[in-house]
């Protein structure tokens, strides 16, 4: 049975103010595609680092980046990174915008992309995470307040081993409903990362009293601060993982090849691309590659019936 509470107190609802002023300042402003597909491309990179730092492993931002844009031979961090880019990759298609109540498949789908050998675990906190979603589809909170709620609910399920992976993920599946991930560029883990002492407080005294009122306004001050950089690195053209110009420019192909997909129900496969453009499959794979690492497409299925559709 859930046992928590928490106030919507006055600076909560100040910060969720702000919070909600900033998102819409930032959503309007102007941008070239190529400076939204950098800030997109690296709000993925800075969140699958940060929230891999907050789970304890040591690999440096500028390394997860390179693993994103080119995977190596697997190795444990490595399919934790990329495993976390498929979960980012499924919000995104799945979730951005949806009007649906976030369902308990969702969930699990993320469980597996965090630990695919732990399948077994999850029937034990289906009933629990059950009872959440109830309780926040009976609840009308702001999207910052179902987001830290969930957070928290999952940080402290006795029956995960790493349960952070998993509360980080959830949390941006309710900022991405919402409309609250701005278009892929937020990044509040990038603030509780650099600031765990008090990360790591807040869970502890949650653990002892039950209640949500500092959590909350931690996580929505940590949203404010976040959306505060994004809206200064946008005006002042700045980005933090700095690449050559050459990884973000497209060839006239794979210009076209997104063009061809702009319908909503467009697909595209290696084979397709093959026979429209007559250039080998090697040279397919590379276009559909480079594709979704900078998170233009999302691969369907595996092996040869894979299929790609635009984010």
């Amino acid at each position: 049975m859930l046992s928590f509470s928490y106030t919507i107190s006055l600076q909560l609802r100040e910060t969720l103010n702000t919070i909600n002023r900033l998102r819409t300042q930032i959503l309007t402003l102007p941008l070239s595609p190529k400076t939204e597909t950098k800030l997109i491309w690296e709000g993925i990179a800075i969140r699958t680092w940060a929230t891999l730092s907050l789970a304890g492993y040591d690999v440096p931002k500028h390394e997860v980046a390179t693993i994103l844009a080119n995977p190596a031979k697997p190795t444990r961090a490595i399919t934790t990174i990329l495993g976390l880019r498929n979960a980012y990759d499924f919000i995104h298609t799945e979730w951005r915008a949806n009007p649906r109540p976030v369902s308990l498949s969702a969930l699990e789908t993320l469980f597996g992309f965090t630990d695919p050998t732990e399948s077994k675990v999850f029937p034990l906190i289906e009933p629990s995470l059950k009872e959440l979603l109830s309780y926040l589809t009976a609840q009308e909170e702001h999207p910052i307040i179902q987001a830290g709620i969930t957070h928290m609910h999952i940080l402290t399920l006795p029956e995960l081993p790493e349960p952070g992976l998993l509360a980080r993920l959830v949390h941006y599946l309710f900022l991405a409903k919402y409309g609250f991930d701005i278009r892929g560029y937020v990044t509040p883990e990038r603030v509780w990362q650099g600031d765990t002492a008090t990360y790591t407080r807040l869970i502890a005294s949650y653990r002892r009293d039950h209640t949500l009122t500092q959590w909350l306004e931690y996580i929505a001050q940590s949203t404010q601060n976040n959306l505060e950089t994004i809206l200064t690195d946008i005006q002042e053209s700045r980005f933090h993982i700095e690449y050559p110009a050459a990884f973000w420019e497209l060839s006239d192909r794979q210009k076209e090849i997104l063009t061809l997909m702009d319908t909503p129900e467009a697909t595209m496969t290696n084979r397709q691309i093959h026979k429209r453009f007559k250039v080998s499959q090697i040279t397919a794979s590379r276009d559909l590659a480079k594709l979704t690492s900078l998170g233009l497409l999302y691969p369907h299925g595996r092996g040869r019936s894979v299929y790609y559709t635009k984010i």
